[in-house]
């Protein structure tokens, strides 16, 4: 198994016992995705430093570095023959590169957005990309020439990937849903619907008869290809569910979530056979959750009134027992640019903030702050979408951050810098 994290490092580890075998580290920010190659001699990765690189997976010695995406890579993945690598970036573009020497082969350009992922078709000829835009689309992979439109979703589309056989699609979104498309039409053939909150991946099983995916609501689900039935519910992650995926012969299923653990299910039955976790030691992650999460609460949904108030009074860092990290935000910037870029890349931005809505509620509810605090906090997880849409979200992040900035200006330690960069909007 290998997986990325937020530590700047991705790790292999061993499927049969969770036993960590290498430790890759060179990227400079979060590891955003790792996979192996085909004959899994080597590992690509993707990070927010705005590179992917190609790793030895026996050594973890860095092999090649894919430079020239200007702004974060989301992911980056093999063609069949391990010849090629494909990257999606925030800066609304995929590129296909050379495996061996690093040069960029073809750029595919045309999303108006976010492109969150990017993958192959089993024969090497297509790329299917996800974006933030509320579309897949499929290219050529020699041309770079948009192929098929798959448009539908009600929300950004979070992953894309083709069937074993290539002649469908399917896509995870924000709109709590996954679909699956006719690859040559762009007709959309199944729903899959029963996620309670946004679906972050979508994959196929090695027969293609049935879809895994990974959601926010800390669950990762089995489906029926073909009719769009929920087969399994694999429950037990604490926290949401980034990713699933089926094994090589389509017995089992791994997930990664954000409660620190990656796991393995029977997928023929919802049984939890191994779990691989990792420490916040092991991590040496530069933020804290709670740092994470309360940022993301005061630019998402920041009240004038009671909710920050009881945010900055009674907020505590769990992990380091420092001050509330609202006080420790940095003077660069000001509210109005800050509300801006929030504005034109507005779901990437959720994507990392949501998970830690729920986290917040749970925290404030078991430290005994006030009712007002979490029940709050639980309302606005649940009504998201209600808040983003008012008229006036932005003037409230841009006129709750200023307010901030300057009432804790002399008590803060830490740079916003810090933040800004952890959550990817600048």
């Amino acid at each position: 198994i290998v997986t990325a994290s937020f530590d700047k490092t991705a790790r292999i580890w061993d499927a049969a016992t969770g036993k960590q075998i290498l430790l890759i580290g060179g990227h400079t920010d979060v590891v955003e995705s790792a996979a192996f190659s085909p004959d899994g001699g080597r590992v690509v990765t993707a990070s927010d430093d705005k590179t992917a690189r190609l790793w030895d997976a026996a050594t973890g010695k860095q092999i090649v570095l894919f430079g020239g995406h200007t702004d974060l890579v989301d992911s980056a993945a093999f063609s069949p023959d391990g010849k090629r690598i494909v990257t999606a970036s925030l800066d609304k573009s995929a590129r296909i590169w050379d495996a061996a020497t690093g040069r960029q082969i073809t750029m595919l350009g045309g999303h108006t957005d976010t492109v969150v992922s990017a993958a192959f078709s089993p024969d090497g000829r297509r790329v299917v990309t996800a974006s933030v835009d509320k579309t897949a689309r499929i290219w050529d992979a020699a041309t770079g020439r948009q192929i098929v439109l798959l448009g539908g979703h009600s929300g950004g589309v979070l992953s894309a990937a083709f069937s074993p056989e290539g002649r469908r699609v399917v896509t995870a979104s924000f709109d709590k849903t996954a679909r699956i498309w006719d690859a040559a039409t762009g007709k959309q053939t199944v729903l899959l619907s029963g996620h309670a909150d946004t679906v972050t991946s979508a994959a196929f099983s090695p027969d293609g008869g049935r879809i895994v995916t990974a959601s926010l609501d800390k669950t990762a689900r089995i489906w029926d290809a073909a009719s769009g039935n929920q087969i399994l519910l694999l429950s037990g992650h604490l926290d949401q569910v980034n990713s699933a995926a089926f094994a090589p012969d389509g017995g089992r299923v791994v997930t990664a979530s954000d409660d620190r653990t990656a796991r393995i299910w029977q997928a023929h039955a919802p049984a939890l056979e191994i779990q691989i976790s990792w420490t916040r030691a092991a991590q040496s992650d530069p933020l804290t959750s709670t740092e994470r999460f309360q940022f993301g609460l005061l630019a998402l949904g920041g009240s004038r009134t009671q909710q920050n108030r009881a945010l900055f009074s009674h907020g505590k860092d769990a992990d380091q027992g420092e001050p509330n990290a609202l006080a420790r935000l940095g003077r660069q910037n000001d509210g109005a640019a800050l509300a801006a870029k929030i504005r034109s890349m507005r779901d990437a931005f959720l994507l990392k903030a949501l998970g830690y809505y729920t986290a917040a509620a749970e925290r404030a509810q078991q430290e005994g702050w006030p009712d007002d605090a979490w029940k709050n906090w639980r309302y606005r997880r649940a009504s998201l979408a209600r808040i983003l849409a008012a008229d006036d979200m932005m003037g409230q992040v841009a006129d709750t951050y200023d307010r901030v900035k300057m009432k804790y200006a002399r008590q803060t330690s830490t740079t916003l810098g810090r933040l800004r960069r952890w959550l990817g909007i600048l």
